[in-house]
C-alpha cells in the first residue's frame, strides 16, 4: 500500500535509478549472487534463513546484532559485519566497507552447507544417539 509513496519519495531524493520494489520473486538465488552487499536489519532472528541463502551465494553481508542466530550464522562476525539495532550510522559505513568484499566468498559458501538439510538431519541423528 506505500509503493507510490516509496516510489515518490526515492525520485525526490534522486534515487530512483538505483531503487526497485520488485513484489514477489520466486528464486532469489539470481539476485543474491549479483548482489554487492546482503543487508538484514531485523531486530530478531531465530534462523535467518535469507542471510544462509545470501552466503550461499557468496554474497557479502551486512546484519544487525540481532536476538537469535545472526552471531551463530556469521560466526560471531568472521563472515560478516554485524552492527547493533538501530544504529543506521553504523549500518551504513558497514555497507560501505562490504561492497566489495568478495574475498570471503568461498568462506561464505561453506558456511551456508552447515545448514543445508541432510545435515542437520544427520546432526539430529547424532544428538538422539548421544541421548540413547
Amino acid at each position: 500500500p506505500e509503493r507510490k509513496k516509496l516510489e515518490a519519495l526515492a525520485q525526490d531524493e534522486g534515487l530512483a535509478e538505483d531503487f526497485s520494489l520488485p513484489g514477489y520473486i520466486p528464486d532469489l538465488r539470481s539476485l543474491y549472487s549479483r548482489a554487492d552487499v546482503f543487508v538484514l536489519s531485523s531486530k530478531y532472528e531465530g534462523l535467518p534463513f535469507a542471510l544462509v541463502e545470501a552466503l550461499s551465494e557468496g554474497c557479502a553481508v551486512v546484519s544487525t546484532i540481532a536476538e537469535g542466530g545472526v552471531a551463530e550464522v556469521l560466526e560471531q562476525g568472521a563472515l560478516g559485519k554485524m552492527v547493533p539495532v538501530g544504529n543506521a550510522g553504523e549500518m551504513g559505513v558497514a555497507i560501505v566497507q562490504s561492497l566489495d568484499n568478495k574475498e570471503q566468498a568461498p568462506d561464505r559458501i561453506r558456511r551456508s552447507a552447515d545448514f543445508e538439510s541432510l545435515g542437520i538431519a544427520k546432526q539430529y541423528i547424532e544428538l538422539m544417539r548421544s541421548i540413547i
